[in-house]
């Protein structure tokens, strides 16, 4: 069975029933074109995930939920958290890397060492302030 894609008015094609399908799966094709049977004279327009079952062409990973898994399982976790990295101490190395997290981390300090709620909510108030001033310190 031959497609024809219809995109905002504009025809693509013929393809083959098995090349819409690749193409839907590496994103050249949306699951959300119209499409139709390029035999048919009555140009009736329908979703190509429709048309690619009628041809018995549509690909099992072209569903959201599988091509969602088959992203996740290609992520490298170690970017979220290097156990090598944490391991061997070699963050330490890193002087902006300390200092950030020094920085980042301090107002999870200052709750804890507070005396009451409302000197921990004065050390994040003056922390929050002392960073600003730093801030528009460095800009201007």
């Amino acid at each position: 069975m031959k497609i024809i894609v219809v995109r905002d008015g504009t025809d693509y094609g013929p393809y083959e029933a098995a090349a819409a399908a690749k193409y839907l799966v590496d994103g050249a094709l949306y699951r959300n074109d119209l499409a139709r049977d390029a035999a048919d004279s009555s140009k009736n327009l329908v979703p190509l995930p429709r048309l690619l079952r009628a041809a018995g062409a549509y690909p099992k990973s072209a569903g959201t939920i599988s091509t969602a898994w088959q992203n996740l399982k290609s992520f490298d976790f170690s970017l979220l958290l290097p156990l090598a990295a944490i391991r061997d101490m070699s963050w330490t190395k890193d002087r902006r890397l300390v200092a950030l997290a020094a920085v980042g981390l301090s107002p999870i300090v200052a709750i804890v060492i507070a005396p009451g709620a409302w000197f921990g909510y004065w050390l994040i108030a003056f922390y929050f302030s002392g960073l600003w001033a730093i801030f528009f310190y460095y800009l201007f």
